[in-house]
């Protein structure tokens, strides 16, 4: 992830921090924030270590150990 990449998110997420402000009850706000900021730190984190898999559950590609 470059350093424009992570700005470029953080605007994002800070525009939607923003309109929390327009919120009246804390719990909400505390509910909203929360997936706010944990939707920016899976985003963050998949960028920095690779685009996910088509298929999460497919494993490597190994040659079955059949010699014993």
């Amino acid at each position: 992830m470059t350093k424009e990449e992570f700005v470029a998110l953080s605007l994002e997420k800070y525009e939607e921090l923003q309109q929390l402000n327009q919120i009246g009850d804390f719990y909400t706000y505390e509910k909203t924030f929360e997936r706010i900021w944990t939707e920016f730190g899976r985003q963050s984190l998949e960028k920095n270590i690779g685009e996910l898999p088509l298929n999460a559950q497919k494993k490597t590609v190994f040659e079955p150990d059949t010699v014993k």
